[in-house]
């Protein structure tokens, strides 16, 4: 449409979550100025650890049910077992243990985490990872991630399986990346139980998505005496401002709000030895990680420890590179005195479903599993709504508003529809501006309004989604029309909505509170000019954050969604369905779902109907 303005103000929001980033750094930084002797560091460690379990919440305590041996595969100095371990009932997790074929007394052991590979455990970066290691003499467990290898289940890639399932079980107030630790922590277990594994010398590693993992597993469990994480340390900042959107395990709620930073995952068990490794064409910016190491090194040294602290930089591009398994390999035999029985010119690759430990490699046929997909509903079943509406107002941050300050933009006319758009933009808070228009055959340059308005409510692109319409006013809120991140239709959609509303969980400045925010400003506004009732129009998923608006809106309304939503807990229940991320707020099954919702607005006079 000529003279659209979708997205001309798409940098917005990244604009206002890099300034609540770069606030909560610079109160970081001066938390750790003041940390200069060894027993204040100390202290920073158990504070760190503190809000680190805030972030996390429970981690169910480890505990195997059982321990399903399923043959081997050999090299000529290999072996290679394969295991399912059963971590919960029917929760069963297949794994690899690589060791040499001739061993003397217990070996030193790694666990070593895969990223974001199709094949898992399976892929030849992981495989070659694993033998390289244990043709240094170290037993090096592998164990298959949800939505890899012999995990998959829902198909479209481990990224989109990991969120498929993140997105789900945020609804019950639970991090999928605190699933993914407990899974890490019971192959971990299993490592350290073997009695071919010295249980006191155990490092950690992984790649990308798996370097994340093993930062987690350093800052919860006591059993590593080393950890490297590859191609997945970077400021969170530094992420954000790339515009690097990452999957749901990776973004931990409350983590910049509470002052974190990926750095405080290695404090957390400071001193214990680290290696970093970096690619230098990584699409994580290796600056972050040698920012990392500064910053690690030098809280080390208050433990005499800065040694303990080594930077890897790799060329090329992502991945567990020949230079960085060597370079750990040659780092954890340093700490722990491996003795070798090979080098890197014997490892042999093997086809993936040599490797399968479950019947035709998926582990839904070992008999009494249970899906990733039954796992949601039994978190949706035990998952339950107090219903109190203060409690609500609470979790959902709702204040009395503030009469927003507003500036007119200038007349945006669109020619095909031979209409005019008056733009008025509304500051809500600081660092949102939001849109209400109003469209017409002629220009209006004053706030004039009648005592009953028609208001669009769009999703995505504004008065495209609306066609007919006119004489009437559309609001667009943070993250919609002019304010989108780019146009509807761009391959971008799949990174910055995400990446947006992963920085509003981690600040505690969450899409979905800050468009209700809007909303409610905005009905405010309209209020001190004179308007009695507003009929609401809305578009798809912005029914979710107007009918919780409407519990509070100071005018009376009457609300017409498009088509009637599904509730919060049948979308945890129907992984074929999709939705933004932005309306699915982390924890809201624990309040309330759309029926109460429905229900408390009709109880303060406001009307409710769908379309479809």
């Amino acid at each position: 449409m000529k003279n659209d303005l979708t997205a001309c103000r798409g940098g917005m929001l990244r604009e206002y979550y890099l300034s609540l980033f770069q606030s909560a750094d610079r109160e970081r930084a001066l938390r750790l100025e003041a940390v200069r002797t060894r027993s204040d560091a100390e202290k920073y460690r158990e504070e760190v650890r503190e809000k680190l379990r805030k972030c996390f919440g429970p981690v169910p305590e480890v505990n195997l049910l059982s321990v399903q041996k399923k043959g081997a595969v050999k090299t000529p100095k290999l072996v290679v077992e394969k295991t399912v371990l059963e971590t919960a009932p029917g929760r069963f997790m297949p794994v690899l243990f690589y060791a040499p074929a001739k061993t003397a007394g217990p070996l030193p052991g790694i666990l070593l985490l895969c990223g974001h590979a199709g094949n898992g455990k399976a892929h030849r970066s992981y495989q070659e990872a694993c033998q390289s290691m244990a043709l240094r003499g170290f037993g090096v467990l592998c164990p298959e991630a949800f939505g890899q290898g012999e995990r998959r289940e829902f198909g479209g890639g481990p990224g989109h399986e990991h969120d498929l399932l993140g997105l789900r079980t945020a609804l019950c107030g639970e991090f999928f990346g605190t699933w993914r630790l407990f899974d890490a922590l019971s192959a971990l277990e299993y490592l350290r139980s073997r009695q071919d594994i010295d249980a006191a010398k155990i490092g950690v590693t992984g790649c990308s998505g798996g370097g994340t993992l093993t930062s987690y597993v350093t800052a919860f469990s006591d059993i590593p005496c080393m950890a490297a994480p590859i191609c997945s340390i970077t400021r969170m900042t530094r992420n954000l401002a790339n515009e690097i959107h990452t999957d749901c395990e990776q973004t931990p709620p409350d983590f910049k709000r509470l002052g974190l930073e990926e750095t405080d995952l290695f404090l957390a068990h400071a001193p214990r030895p680290c290696y970093l490794g970096l690619q230098d064409n990584d699409f994580f910016d290796p600056r972050g990680t040698e920012e990392i190491a500064a910053e690690l090194r030098k809280f080390y040294q208050l433990f005499d420890a800065a040694d303990k602290i080594e930077l890897g930089r790799g060329t090329g591009d992502h991945g567990f590179t020949a230079f960085h398994r060597n370079a750990i390999g040659k780092f954890f035999s340093g700490l722990v005195s491996s003795h070798a029985v090979g080098d890197d010119g014997d490892i042999a690759v093997f086809p993936e479903e040599e490797l399968f430990c479950t019947p035709s490699g998926d582990v839904r046929n070992q008999p009494g599993s249970r899906t990733a997909g039954e796992m949601l509903q039994d978190l949706a079943e035990r998952t339950l709504s107090s219903g109190n509406l203060q409690e609500l107002k609470v979790f959902l941050d709702i204040r009395p508003p503030e009469i927003p300050d507003y500036r007119k933009g200038f007349q945006q006319y669109l020619e095909e529809l031979q209409l005019h758009a008056c733009r008025f933009l509304l500051n809500t808070e600081p660092g949102i501006e939001i849109e209400l228009k109003k469209i017409g055959k002629t220009v209006q340059n004053k706030l004039d309004f009648p005592p009953e308005i028609t208001l669009l409510v769009p999703e995505k692109n504004g008065l495209p989604e609306f066609p007919g319409q006119d004489d009437c006013w559309m609001l667009e809120v943070r993250g919609t029309g002019e304010t989108l991140s780019c146009q509807p239709d761009a391959d971008l959609m799949i990174v910055y909505p995400p990446l947006y509303n992963a920085s509003g969980l981690m600040t505690g400045r969450t899409m979905f509170n800050g468009m209700i925010r809007d909303l409610l400003a905005s009905l405010a506004f309209l209020k001190t000019h004179q308007v009695k009732k507003v009929r609401l129009k809305v578009k798809g998923s912005m029914i979710y954050p107007v009918l919780a608006a409407a519990v509070w809106s100071p005018l009376p309304l009457e609300i017409e969604g498009d088509v009637k939503p599904v509730t919060w807990r049948n979308f945890v229940r129907r992984t074929n369905q999709t939705l933004p991320s932005s309306c699915l707020p982390f924890g809201i099954l624990r309040y309330t779902d759309l029926p109460q919702l429905e229900e408390a607005a009709r109880q303060a006079g406001h009307t409710i109907c769908y379309r479809s």
